[in-house]
């Protein structure tokens, strides 16, 4: 009888774990937002400047390219994608421990197909509304997905975006820093049905 139920749980919790693990974490439906209430949500939990908070231009550039979050992507100052993950690994879990070993910058492979300057006008800083542009002197830009609404699920982001920070702070290179928000943003146009 014993062995029934654990079997029954196990079956149980299984069928439903998704909901269980979102729950757990903190995910919630996503609700429109605005610059400031995403702000306001990230200094909390991080050292953000207004300026390092964007978001999708619309909800046709979501759809285009929304991807999960957390994320990272990285480019280098020629405006080329660098991979730092095997294309068969999909979280960016191995983002912690490729930061640890920085050094290793140099020895990414360059991904050709996705240059920095046909991906930016999918995005928008937060608070001038004006696509990203990256600074003449960085060395690197990063680019970190996050939603607001994915609760615990950001802490990954957030550590990323402390590790870069400790990065910068050693001054050898210079490193931007962009916190792309998931979140549908208010005053988006509708998408027709």
């Amino acid at each position: 009888m014993k062995q029934l139920f654990f079997f029954l749980l196990l079956v149980i919790s299984l069928s439903s774990c998704q909901k269980i693990m979102l729950r757990y974490y903190g995910v919630k439906q996503p609700k429109e937002e605005t610059a400031s209430s995403l702000y306001d949500y990230l200094r909390k939990k991080i050292a953000v400047d207004s300026q390092q908070i964007a978001h999708f231009a619309g909800y046709q550039q979501y759809a285009e390219f929304g991807p999960e979050a957390p994320e990272v992507y990285i480019f280098n100052r020629e405006g080329y994608r660098l991979r730092y993950k095997p294309d068969s690994i999909d979280c960016s879990g191995g983002l912690t421990l490729f930061l640890e070993e920085w050094e290793q910058m140099d020895k990414l492979d360059i991904d050709s197909s996705l240059q920095l300057s046909d991906w930016t006008p999918f995005f928008q800083q937060a608070f001038s509304q004006k696509s990203y542009s990256m600074a003449e002197d960085s060395d690197y830009v990063f680019f970190i997905f996050w939603g607001k609404f994915m609760g615990r699920i950001n802490q990954s982001a957030y550590d990323w975006y402390e590790q870069i920070e400790a990065i910068n702070a050693k001054g050898k290179e210079r490193l931007e820093l962009q916190m792309i928000a998931v979140d549908p943003i208010e005053g988006w146009e509708k998408p027709e049905k």
